[in-house]
């Protein structure tokens, strides 16, 4: 038997190691370019199917939803500079300023000094 076999003609696996520095050398999963025990095909089912899944606050839509949400507000901001430059009012100041329109209370500095 001088011919390669098909096992032996297969991709092999591009991860290192860390304590010698030398390639794997197992077969890679196919359409994979690392084998079974590097991570091919591994990590758990995506949203409600994982075991871990609590209640969706860092699911990628949500993540996805509040990025969306700082870029508008972001703009928004933006679009306020350029109204102030040209004369007009801030959106913080209609809105009655950083509080929209709340009372702060500030604290009293006594001096207890005798």
């Amino acid at each position: 038997m001088k011919g390669t076999l098909a096992m032996h003609r297969s991709p092999r696996c591009t991860a290192t190691s860390k304590r010698t520095r030398l390639a794997c050398q197992a077969p890679a999963v196919t359409g994979w370019t690392v084998c079974r025990f590097h991570g091919a095909g591994g990590g758990g089912p995506k949203g409600k199917r994982n075991g871990a899944y609590r209640h969706g606050l860092n699911t990628a839509e949500a993540m996805a939803g509040r990025r969306a949400l700082a870029a508008l507000l972001r703009r928004i901001r933006e679009g306020d500079k350029v109204n102030e430059a040209w004369g007009g009012k801030s959106t913080e100041t209609r809105l009655g300023g950083r509080n929209g329109g709340r009372k702060v209370m500030k604290k009293k500095i006594v001096n207890n000094i005798k």
